[in-house]
C-alpha cells in the first residue's frame, strides 16, 4: 500500500485540478492497482516558496499497485507540469496487539518477629532489672 502526496500550481482551475486527479485515477487503475483511499485536495499556505508560489492545492490519495509499476508511477508525475512537488512513501499494516494482562497480586505480610516483640512489650525500669540481677547474683 502505498501513499501520494503532491502540490499542485494554485492556479489552475478547478476542471484542470479535477482531470489531473481522474488522470492519475486512470494510471493507477491501468497499473493493475486500486484506489484504497479517494483523493483528497485542500488549498494551503506554504511556509516557504516553491517554484516562487507560495500557496497550492495539496492533494493526497492512498493506493495500492504491484511494486515494479511505482517507479512508473513516479516518472509520470515528473512530466505532468503543474505538480509542484510530490512524494510517495511505502506504508506498512500495523498489526495491533491485545493488550497484556498483568497477573494479580496478591499481598503478604511479613513480620518480623524480633522486632515486633520488642517494639510491643513494654519497656523495664532500670531499678526492676537491677533487682532482678541481685536476686540472681544472691542465688
Amino acid at each position: 500500500m502505498y501513499e501520494l502526496t503532491f502540490l499542485v500550481n494554485p492556479n489552475v482551475s478547478d476542471e484542470e485540478l479535477n482531470e489531473l486527479i481522474n488522470q492519475l485515477r486512470d494510471y493507477v487503475s491501468r497499473s493493475e492497482g486500486q484506489v484504497i483511499k479517494d483523493f483528497s485536495t485542500q488549498k494551503i499556505h506554504l511556509a516557504y516558496p516553491v517554484k516562487k508560489l507560495r500557496q497550492a492545492f495539496l492533494v493526497t490519495v492512498d493506493f495500492d499497485v504491484p511494486k515494479d509499476k511505482i517507479e512508473p508511477l513516479k516518472n509520470h508525475i515528473k512530466t505532468i507540469k503543474s505538480i509542484l512537488r510530490h512524494l510517495v512513501i511505502t506504508k506498512y499494516p500495523i498489526k495491533i496487539l491485545p493488550p497484556k494482562i498483568k497477573p494479580a497480586r496478591i499481598k503478604t505480610t511479613v513480620a518480623l518477629d524480633a522486632t515486633k516483640d520488642t517494639a510491643t512489650k513494654p519497656k523495664v525500669k532500670i531499678e526492676e532489672l537491677d533487682k532482678k540481677l541481685e536476686e540472681l547474683l544472691e542465688e
